[in-house]
């Protein structure tokens, strides 16, 4: 075929059917990345959970002469132009049942991948630098599979091992790669959730700047000070909690920003307005609390 649209077993096609139908009969002349929601389950308090959606901007509209190179979250090899299209695909393979039904699969692949390359951590001379010049269009760097493997161990609930992957991951992911975003989202929260609150603090404030439009940035950050709050009691009311507010605050003024690589909905909008409303209603501020959960119910297209 001139185009072919990739879709794993887990995923259907929910939108842009027409727009998708127009596009194949353009020329193969780019690669076209598509947006893939994912929902998964986030375990609550007392044994709830609920149901969130991230989504992941992914090459799955290849001319028919590309192909991918790997064995898991492969890579096309082609160096032809990407273009962001809005042909919506739903994966629902981050379900718990799901989860459990391949646990151990991906890992196995993605450590032999690994060790089937050197890791620019400890390579030296001239490995070090073909790592350092590899394409990230033409072959999965060592970085992204760390940062692959990672989302592994945290999708179970092995935050310290998620964690050392994505530290292990983080000095070789380019400025510019938009899967940054979601790493170092990620690495803040699986340091909040193992507790290793300062490093957390201390890599927020490295990140801070470059991630000043990412409400998932600031929704993991009033997270992060809200433990840090609980740790320093004495210090909570006055100086923390006020950065918790401000944190959410800040996921509101940017909004939601689908475009951003990893994103979780709501944390631009009803889940940051949700958290803002338990805060107030906790120092007994019954207007604001209730102006907040009437919002997150709105944003939330529940009324």
């Amino acid at each position: 075929a001139r185009w072919n649209l990739i879709l794993d077993a887990d995923e259907r096609l929910v939108s842009g059917q027409a727009q998708l139908r127009a596009l194949c009969a353009q020329p193969a002349e780019w690669i076209g990345v598509l947006p893939v929601a994912s929902t998964f389950d986030l375990a609550g308090p007392q044994g709830s959970s609920r149901v969130e959606t991230s989504t992941a901007w992914l090459p799955r509209l290849l001319p028919g002469s590309v192909r991918y190179q790997g064995a898991v979250h492969e890579q096309p090899v082609s160096a032809l132009p990407r273009r962001r299209l809005a042909i919506g695909i739903a994966h629902t393979g981050y379900r718990r049942a799901a989860l459990e039904r391949m646990r151990g699969r991906n890992r196995r692949l993605l450590q032999a991948m690994l060790a089937a390359r050197p890791d620019t951590a400890t390579a030296t001379g001239a490995e070090a630098q073909a790592e350092t010049d590899a394409d990230p269009a033409s072959q999965p760097a060592t970085a992204y599979l760390r940062y692959q493997l990672g989302k592994d161990h945290e999708v179970y609930g092995e935050f310290a091992a998620a964690a050392d992957q994505y530290q292990r991951a983080r000095p070789g992911v380019p400025a510019e790669a938009a899967y940054r975003h979601d790493l170092i989202v990620r690495l803040l929260f699986c340091l909040k959730c193992t507790g290793e609150l300062e490093t957390a603090i201390l890599l927020a404030e490295q990140e801070r700047a470059r991630w000043s439009q990412s409400p998932d940035f600031f929704f993991v950050l009033g997270d992060l000070l809200l433990d840090w709050a609980l740790a320093h009691p004495q210090d909570a009311e006055q100086t923390i909690l006020p950065m918790v507010e401000a944190a959410w605050m800040t996921c509101l003024e940017i909004g939601e920003q689908p475009g951003l690589e990893g994103t979780v909905q709501g944390r631009g909008s009803f889940l940051a307005a949700h958290n803002l409303a338990v805060l107030h209603a906790q120092f007994g501020r019954t207007e604001q609390a209730a102006r907040y959960q009437r919002l997150a119910r709105e944003w939330r297209g529940e009324g």
